[in-house]
């Protein structure tokens, strides 16, 4: 499953950086971008930053422990090789979960940001989160935190401009 989201930020590209706004995302920063979204930390991994997510989508509750893949300016790419997803918070089940968020000049003031969000389970999950609605949850979870990720990056922005 993978959900995509963009959004548009009134902020030059030259003035963003997703490398230092992710590994700077506060807990409570990530519990307001989105409302399944319950908690987050950074971690130090033997082979370099992560970070750890919990969070409810469509029901289901995702613990996810990323690991930096790629990390610049204009694009961070995280995954988690080891997602837990609890359906409808009771039945453990394994996960694969891939996120990326980059930013893409628009004009002068402008940045477009995307968000996408890849979910890799087995064949038969797959099947299943198909028939509970699950791409449809989630593409309206990545939907709602792309444009709060989006407010926050601008924020934050502002506040050191």
């Amino acid at each position: 499953m993978r959900a995509t989201s963009q959004t548009v930020l009134d902020v030059p590209i030259d003035r963003v950086d997703l490398d230092h706004w992710m590994f700077s995302l506060s807990d409570e920063d990530y519990r307001e971008a989105a409302r399944g979204h319950h908690a987050a930390g950074l971690l130090v991994l033997g082979e370099g930053r992560g970070t750890i997510n919990v969070e409810s989508v469509g029901g289901h509750l995702i613990i996810q422990r990323y690991r930096a893949v790629r990390v610049e300016p204009t694009r961070t790419e995280l995954y988690s090789a080891r997602s837990q997803v609890f359906l409808l918070h009771l039945v453990p089940v394994a996960a694969q979960v891939r996120w990326i968020m980059e930013v893409e000049a628009s004009g002068p003031d402008r940045t477009v940001l995307t968000c996408t969000v890849e979910t890799t389970v087995s064949p038969l999950l797959t099947v299943l989160a198909r028939a509970a609605a699950l791409p449809y949850f989630l593409r309206r979870h990545v939907a709602e935190e792309t444009v709060k990720f989006a407010q926050d990056i601008t924020r934050k922005q502002a506040a050191v401009a």
